[in-house]
């Protein structure tokens, strides 16, 4: 597989020390919505330097609010930024318009209209009492929107929208906040999945969907990865349904695709690794059976410096309704189970939401059923696992950070989402955070000393900042 070079080291050791450690992880459940549901992400709305959530809210089937709304750190006070028909089964935001704040995105199942409200945060306004204006994108042409995500697509700086229908998928390009025009709309294998990555080191961002990836730059061309997601045909409606999480999870520099299958049961979570990800994918597993796996994520959960799972089984389907964290002994290879609750959890998400230096797990309990809620990561990153990603080779696939005296530099490629940095002291308390897009630079300005820093849900890096 590919490897990265080794370009800037961040203290003065030569290697990363990894450590297998299963203890378990310790979680506190905090209720955010005790009554409706609706699709969450963490997002810092007001520019606080917490992350609040945000959430789009449609609402139980037998009524309710139908909106996008964010619910403010940590007293979980709710602010509307906009009700409309919103019902789709996913949610997107980031910074579009380039002030420094987030925005919020929205589809409308109605009409398929797509759009985004901007934040009214700066230049001197208040998301929670300001009006968030709505802008016009364009009708979807994918029909209900399964998913959303908001990356550069094609290299320029600017922020586009992909969304996912159950047969197409459309590429909407930013021209300008206020003027946008559909690249693209790509008829593929049927149902449901979507994430979004360069998956063959070109420097553009690829699309991975149920079992297959599509190629940009080559007429998004389909790569088999598996077509156990995207052949079943038992003429149900829950045929080829699948969550798809990304993550490097033996280690090697490359991007590697998980996939679960969401709407019924009997089926297990898989990660796959490939020579050349054009060629033949090698399946390995993490679980032999998630049923109804509503949910997936990858991100370094006990931050020991590899990429661990987090999967669900939907709230009201079946007898197993668990929550769970696969902890991954470094390479892939073996994966032990923590169960985090057993009340269910639909499209959760990985975040941190309360600034401790760990990831947190947030989101509803099932497809329109709440409450909406985080189970907060309670561990000590510092203290357990002292020697997480110390002295890790800081180039990263999209993205690189050095030092300089009293400056943090964190370049984002422009192969790469729109990423919060997150800046965290050795003793874990953050110290700095910033929102960076896709081929721009940030310079955070910080005291003399160690640091730790994440990027996005990545695993922590240790860095040195000199006099």
């Amino acid at each position: 597989m590919r490897k990265q070079s080794i370009m800037h080291k961040a203290c003065a050791a030569a290697s990363i020390l990894a450590a297998v450690c299963f203890a378990e992880i310790p979680f506190e459940l905090v209720i955010v919505e005790p009554d409706e549901p609706g699709h969450s992400m963490a997002a810092d709305i007001d520019g606080d330097g917490f992350n609040d959530v945000f959430v789009g809210k449609f609402g139980p089937y037998n009524g309710g609010t139908r909106s996008i709304v964010w619910y403010r750190y940590p007293d979980w006070d709710k602010h509307v930024i906009s009700a409309f028909n919103y019902q789709t089964d996913d949610v997107a935001c980031g910074d579009v318009d380039d002030d420094g704040d987030i925005d919020a995105f929205g589809f409308k199942d109605d009409d398929g209209k797509l759009m985004w409200f901007e934040n009214p945060l700066l230049p001197g306004g208040d998301p929670a009492t300001g009006t968030w204006t709505e802008h016009g994108i364009g009708t979807g042409g994918v029909g209900f929107v399964k998913d959303a995500d908001a990356v550069d697509m094609n290299g320029d700086g600017k922020l586009d929208l992909v969304v996912r229908g159950h047969g197409t998928t459309a590429i909407w390009v930013q021209n300008s906040p206020t003027s946008w025009t559909k690249e693209t709309s790509i008829d593929h294998h049927h149902k449901e999945g979507m994430e979004v990555e360069d998956m063959d080191g070109d420097d553009d961002i690829d699309i991975v969907l149920n079992g297959f990836w599509l190629e940009n730059g080559n007429n998004w061309q389909a790569h088999e990865i598996d077509a156990m997601w995207y052949t079943q045909s038992t003429g149900n409606w829950w045929d080829n349904n699948c969550y798809v999480a990304i993550g490097d999870f033996d280690g090697d520099g490359d991007p590697d695709p998980a996939f679960g299958q969401s709407g019924t049961t009997g089926f297990p979570v898989n990660w796959y690794s490939a020579d050349a990800p054009t060629g033949t994918w090698t399946k390995h597993e993490v679980a032999s059976v998630v049923d109804y796996c509503q949910s997936l994520g990858a991100g370094d959960m006990d931050n020991d410096g590899d990429v661990d799972i987090m999967a669900a089984v939907s709230g009201g389907y079946g007898n197993n309704q668990e929550v769970s964290v696969f902890l991954n002994s470094g390479d892939g290879t073996q994966w032990t189970q923590q169960v985090v609750a057993t009340t269910g959890g639909y499209s959760l998400t990985l975040g941190d939401i309360d600034n401790d230096n760990d990831l947190d797990i947030l989101g509803e309990r099932g497809h329109h059923l709440g409450p909406i809620q985080v189970w907060r990561n309670l561990s000590d990153p510092v203290a357990t696992r002292p020697h997480a990603r110390r002295d890790a080779d800081t180039r990263l696939s999209t993205a690189s950070i050095l030092t300089r005296q009293g400056r943090i530099l964190v370049e984002l490629l422009h192969n790469a989402k729109a990423q919060t940095i997150e800046i965290f002291a050795l003793s874990g308390a953050r110290v700095r955070s910033a929102h960076i897009r896709a081929g721009t630079v940030r310079a955070i300005a910080v005291s003399p000393g160690c640091y730790q820093v994440r990027i996005g849900s990545r695993p922590l890096t240790r860095v040195v900042v000199p006099e």
